[in-house]
């Protein structure tokens, strides 16, 4: 089976799903199932949608989800990262590692960014800083993340993929000199809507 990160999969087009789905992958990534949304839309957040404690401990991590229009070309700026790090800096209790997960591309510049913010913070003892672009992103989630937030394409890989192996199917049968066409024809429109 192919791996996520090398499948097309297009990231959820509204943010509620987006901030659902990364509630979700931090919740396993972070082996912690009280990992939660942070309050409701309209409330001051400190610049933390979700939070929760990395494999059971005492520490606080938070992500923070900026949703990217892929058709805009839209990407995450530094002013930016530079805002939601400055308001994760007021939420409470004080966060251990904070991570900016996007649907944009990734950007060499905004990594540097992130690593010279976590460079500054561990002098001054705060926390770390992450950015996490669509591609990586999409390359951390499960089968089970896959087809509860992105159903489109999963199910247009499916049948790439039934279509792919009858017609390999139909040319072997056509190599060995014996195909009945309209027979190979009805397999093949069996397998696509099953």
């Amino acid at each position: 089976m192919p791996n996520p990160s090398n499948l097309q999969i297009p990231p959820p087009t509204n943010w509620q799903d987006f901030e659902s789905l990364c509630c979700d992958l931090w919740r396993r990534i972070w082996s912690d199932k009280c990992t939660q949304k942070n309050g409701r839309q309209g409330q001051t957040q400190a610049g933390v949608d979700i939070y929760g404690r990395p494999d059971g401990g005492k520490l606080w991590a938070g992500v923070q989800c900026k949703n990217k229009d892929n058709f805009t070309n839209k990407k995450l700026t530094k002013k930016e990262v530079i805002d939601e790090v400055k308001r994760a800096k007021s939420f409470k209790p004080n966060l251990s590692q904070y991570i900016i997960a996007t649907t944009g591309p990734k950007n060499v510049t905004i990594q540097k960014l992130c690593r010279q913010i976590t460079e500054k913070h561990s002098k001054d003892d705060l926390f770390s800083v992450e950015v996490m672009a669509w591609d990586d992103i999409k390359s951390l989630l499960n089968d089970d993340e896959i087809d509860r937030y992105c159903r489109v394409e999963t199910k247009t890989r499916i049948i790439k993929d039934k279509i792919e192996l009858s017609t390999e199917q139909i040319l072997g049968n056509q190599s060995q000199g014996h195909i009945d066409l309209s027979r190979e024809i009805g397999i093949l429109s069996s397998k696509i809507n099953s």
